[in-house]
Formats: structure tokens, C-alpha cells, sequence
């Protein structure tokens, strides 16, 4: 039986639902504890020990955050210290330089992304990373995408491929019972390509409507189109939109970046298609014209029109075996779950020495 500290920053959306998710396997058999802002303790399983710390991205918070942390390690001295987001990822490992902890890095989104950041923040950014690479014992990349982005800049033998899974929840139904509307879930913001997509049913008249499920983020620049053919849900509670997901013909994700994309592989749990951009992770996870459709953000006008138009002239049941298909096999909660379990136990096997990388996968 392990010790397992899990630690994040801010847990609201993917990093919840993948604590979330390892927790409800690892409790089983292990004894977990969480470190997170208390702005965000109600994320996670409210069963759950949780230690909470307050303050923001200041100096005063920065402090509260380390603080914090050294005393939960030196309180629990657990076996493992597991490091959820880049932010989180810096600190923890800077923090606990000095103490003898297995520190597992999950970034959920590398901070250089090359589609996210460029010039000199990418070059610094991918430094820092660098630097930071050989104070953890082991990074976890979330997906293809970020394996290559992570191998080139980091220690390379420290990188192992664990895409990120959910639980099956088993609430897909027949392509009778669909809606025949598209469906949008998450920030209303400019990583998201939210703007494409009310500019593009602003512009054009469609066969579908759109329901938003997702809120805007304060200070971004595109506010909500009242047009007719949009439908805002506001933020729905994850047991709500679950759902949600089998009810639609399929779900649109235009991000600009995207270190994984949590939404795509719920959609396929449900066995709905994803009409997606090519970036990032998601041409990793969504196949054109099998478990769904994918559009140029370049040409994403051309594109997504004719991705709406091939949706409009194939019956729901066509994808639907496949994205079932993709979700059982690749990214159910006990794949991921158990294959950190094993990089758990290779690491504190390790005897301080660097865990042998694993092409593609651990």
C-alpha cells in the first residue's frame, strides 16, 4: 500500500476529472491526499482528504504554495508526490528539491506549446522545462502530441506516454434518440476557437443549431452572438453533461491548442462523433470520417462546412460503433490508471535512478 500526495494548483475542469478519476482507483489500495487552492478544494471528491492552501499567482502566494507543500510532505512522507499542471509542476518540484520525494510531473498541457506560445516565451519557457526535468523522476505526457513536444526539450528517458481516460458511465443510446443538434463544451475563449464557431453560424444558415455548454471567461474579448441558431447552456455539472453528450449528433471542438482534450473522449464514451480542429492532440484521438470529422483552422470555414455536410449525409449509427470502439480501447479510466500504477512502481523501484523511457507508451 502507497502514500500517494496528489498536488495541483487550480483543479477546475480536465485536472479534476483526472484526479477525480485516479483517486477512485487508487483509493482501493492506496492512501491518497490532495494539495490544492482551497478556491477549488469542491472539485474534488468531497470523500477525499484534502489539504488546502490560500493565495493567488503573487509573490505572497507563491510562498503560501510552498509552505504549504514542504509541511504536507514532511506530515505525511508519502511515497509518491504526483504534480498536476505546469504551474503546480514548477513549484512542487523546486519546492521539494532538497527532500528525498519520487515526484511524478503531469503537465495537462505543456506550457511551450509551439500552437500555444512562440518567440522568446516559448524558448524560455522550453528551457525552464528543461532545467526543471531533472528534479521530477518521472513526466507524464498526455497524449502523442505532447510525448514529441516533451522529448525534444526534456530528459528524454523521463517521459512516458499515458493518455488520459474516464470511467464508463454506459449512457450511449441509439442514433434514433438523437437531436439532431451540435454541441459545444468548455471556455468561452480564445483557445477553445470559440469565436470561429458563433462566427461561423453568424454567417452562414445551417441545417444545425448550436448548444453551449460552458461559461466566458472574464476579460476575453469575444461576448456571446444572440443568434438564433446558438443556445447558451451556461456551465453544466459534469454528472449533467454526461448526459448531455449522447443526445447530440455530434460535438464541435475548433480549439486553436489543445494538450489532450477531455471533451473528445467523453463524446466517444457516449458514441458521439467529434468535429474537431487539427491541433494539438486531437487528430491523435479523433480519426477523419470514423469516430468523427476533422477541419483546418487555417481553412476553417471551407472545412467545417464541408465536415457539417458530410455529418448531414451519414446516419449517426456510422460512427457510433467506432467512437465506442475508440474509448473502450484506448482511453477507459482503468488504462490510464493502471499504467501510472505501474510507473508508480517502476519509479520507487528505481533506486534513484531515472525510470527506462518507453516509446509511445509505459
Amino acid at each position: 500500500m502507497l502514500k500517494i500526495l496528489h498536488v495541483a494548483e487550480y483543479a477546475k475542469g480536465g485536472v479534476a476529472t483526472v484526479i477525480n478519476e485516479l483517486l477512485s482507483s487508487q483509493n482501493k489500495t492506496h492512501n491518497t491526499f490532495v494539495l490544492v487552492n482551497e478556491s477549488h478544494a469542491s472539485y474534488i471528491n468531497p470523500s477525499q482528504q484534502v489539504f488546502t492552501y490560500r493565495g493567488s499567482r503573487s509573490i505572497l502566494g507563491l510562498v503560501l504554495f510552498t509552505a504549504k507543500l514542504i509541511y504536507v510532505y514532511l506530515k505525511l512522507k508519502p511515497d509518491i508526490v504526483h504534480l498536476h499542471s505546469s504551474f503546480a509542476g514548477a513549484i512542487g518540484r523546486l519546492a521539494l528539491v532538497f527532500f528525498p520525494a519520487k515526484i511524478i510531473y503531469q503537465s495537462h498541457g505543456v506550457s511551450f506549446d509551439p500552437q500555444r506560445v512562440t518567440g522568446i516565451k516559448k524558448k524560455l519557457l522550453t528551457f525552464t522545462e528543461g532545467l526543471l526535468s531533472f528534479l521530477s523522476d518521472a513526466t507524464i505526457a498526455i497524449s502523442h502530441y505532447e510525448f514529441n513536444l516533451l522529448c525534444n526539450a526534456t530528459h528524454k528517458k523521463k517521459v512516458h506516454l499515458i493518455e488520459n481516460g474516464v470511467s464508463d458511465t454506459l449512457l450511449q443510446k441509439q442514433s434514433n434518440k438523437r437531436n439532431g443538434k451540435l454541441l459545444f463544451v468548455g471556455r468561452l475563449d480564445h483557445q477553445k476557437g470559440f469565436d470561429l464557431i458563433v462566427d461561423y453560424f453568424a454567417k452562414y444558415n445551417t441545417s444545425f443549431t448550436l448548444d453551449v455548454a460552458g461559461e466566458q471567461v472574464l476579460g476575453d474579448s469575444k461576448k456571446r452572438h444572440s443568434t438564433p441558431n446558438i443556445n447558451y447552456l451556461g456551465w453544466l455539472p459534469p454528472e449533467e453533461l454526461e448526459k448531455k453528450y449522447a443526445d447530440y449528433t455530434a460535438v464541435v471542438m475548433p480549439s486553436r491548442w489543445e494538450g489532450f482534450g477531455l471533451v473528445a473522449i467523453e463524446s466517444l464514451r457516449a458514441g458521439t462523433p467529434v468535429i474537431s480542429s487539427d491541433r494539438g492532440a486531437l487528430p491523435s484521438i479523433i480519426s477523419d470520417n470514423f469516430n468523427g470529422l476533422i477541419f483546418s483552422i487555417e481553412n476553417f470555414e471551407k472545412d467545417f462546412q464541408h465536415c457539417l455536410a458530410t455529418l448531414e449525409a451519414k446516419p449517426a449509427a456510422f460512427f457510433e460503433k467506432n467512437c465506442r470502439e475508440t474509448y473502450e480501447t484506448k482511453f477507459n479510466a482503468n488504462i490510464m490508471a493502471s499504467k501510472i500504477e505501474r510507473l508508480y512502481i517502476s519509479t520507487l523501484n528505481s533506486k534513484n535512478q531515472p525510470p527506462t523511457r518507453t516509446p509511445h507508451t509505459h
